[in-house]
């Protein structure tokens, strides 16, 4: 059975946030690599992107429960098939949420956010949610079957799998920003 737990979380100044705004201390990370990328180091950057998806994750969780009215837990395998549920037991959660962070574009500098294929499929019995982190805000969408099937998929990504170690396809849905609705605008 997979381990779920509340994140960690400092409140900084002990504000409170109001419904629909960021409190001006949260802190999205962004990596500002200036890498070149090289043959084999796209599998490490990966591995960077990874670990500052995790500490999103644990950022903007408080944001999101004051947003949906809901505890969360964090689901601790990383190769799990969702961030956060609404329950300690995946068996036992009616929600999921999974975080999608481009944190670095505002949301409408591309028609699309994308979302993995496979974690759609995964839990089709659940209310789902996609949230996506951009450097203008938090967005969401929620898993509409019909909505969904009408989407684009993209079969051209590919991502290392460090449990079987190699590249795999990836295929993504392609959602529209403008099915995408606002939890937080963040301010200039």
């Amino acid at each position: 059975m997979a381990t779920l737990t509340r994140p960690m979380r400092t409140v900084a100044n002990g504000n409170k946030m109001k419904s629909g705004s960021c409190p001006s201390n949260t802190i999205i990370l962004v990596s500002q690599q200036k890498t070149k990328v090289k043959r084999n180091v796209r599998h490490l950057l990966q591995k960077e992107n990874i670990t500052i998806g995790l500490k999103n994750e644990d950022a903007i969780c408080p944001i999101l429960e004051e947003y949906f009215k809901w505890d969360l837990y964090k689901d601790e395998d990383p190769y799990g098939k969702c961030d956060f549920y609404n329950s300690s037991s995946i068996e036992d959660a009616t929600h999921g949420v999974e975080v999608k962070g481009r944190v670095d574009i505002p949301h409408r500098m591309y028609k699309t956010g994308f979302v993995d294929v496979h974690k759609v499929k995964a839990h089709l019995n659940k209310l789902y949610y996609y949230v996506f982190i951009y450097s203008d805000g938090i967005f969401y969408t929620m898993y509409n079957k019909e909505r969904f099937d009408g989407y684009n998929i993209n079969e051209n990504f590919t991502e290392w799998r460090d449990d079987v170690g190699q590249w795999e396809k990836s295929p993504k849905y392609e959602v529209p920003y403008t099915d995408m609705i606002p939890i937080c605008l963040f301010k200039d």
